[in-house]
This record gives C-alpha cells, structure tokens and sequence, in this order.
C-alpha cells in the first residue's frame, strides 16, 4: 500500500492551484473530503444566511471548486475535464421544467457517477494528467 506525506498533500489541495486549477489529479480520500466540507457549508448558509449578495457568491465560488474537484477526480481515473459538467446534471429541472420521472432519472445518474467518482480506484501510475497522487 502506497503511503504519502499527508500534510504536503493537504497543504497542496488547499493552496489557491488546488482549489481553483483543473490541472493535476486528485485520488479518492482528499476528493471525498473536500466535497464533503463545501456540502456541509453550503447547507449551514442555507439555514442561517440564504438570501445574500454574499452568500449567492460565495455558491458561485463553491460551486467551481467542487466543478474543479470533480475535474481532477476525473484526471485521476484518465478521463477529460469536461466529464466534470455531470455536476451540472441535477440543475435540469430548474431550468427546464420536467415531470417527476426524469427528475428521478436524473437524480439516479447524478448518484451513480457520484458513487464511481468516490469509490472507484484512479489510474496507477502516471497517466496523460499527471503523476500518480498517491506515488511519492
């Protein structure tokens, strides 16, 4: 099992290229947790401070983080930036009124990918996106 400086990689993510950058590779763990901080925030603005100039940019800035994540969970798995928009999927039905079956569709594969991003094992190795971020 590979092992790996945790505090460097943290450090990394949380820099401004890990956060606002597409370029590079993120593996499962850091992906899981960082996604999972941003839904946290965004549900506690939306209990105590929904309605703001300020919180409605602070989404924007959420939202093209966890688009970001999402690119480089993807580079870790070998697959292009654009397979990221899936994260765009579940805001259909707000913008195109539909019927309860396909926002049900669309919830099912938003759910799946979510569940391929999370669990599914990056590419070993270098790929075409960068090293191994799991490698020393």
């Amino acid at each position: 099992m590979p092992t790996y400086d945790v505090e460097a990689t943290y450090a990394k993510i949380f820099s401004k290229a890990g956060l606002f950058s597409v370029n590079g590779r993120r593996n499962r763990k850091p992906f899981f947790f960082l996604n999972w901080g941003i839904n946290v925030c965004i549900n506690i603005m939306d209990k105590f401070a929904a309605g703001s100039l300020v919180i409605g940019v602070l989404y924007l800035v959420f939202i093209y983080i966890l688009f970001t994540n999402s690119a480089k969970r993807f580079h870790d798995l070998n697959h292009p930036t654009w397979f990221a928009c899936y994260n765009f999927i579940v805001f259909i039905p707000f913008v195109f009124p539909t019927n309860h079956f396909d926002n049900t569709v669309i919830l099912l594969i938003t759910v799946i990918i979510g569940l391929y991003t999370t669990f599914k094992k990056g590419t070993i190795g270098p790929n075409f996106y960068g090293p191994d971020p799991l490698e020393k």
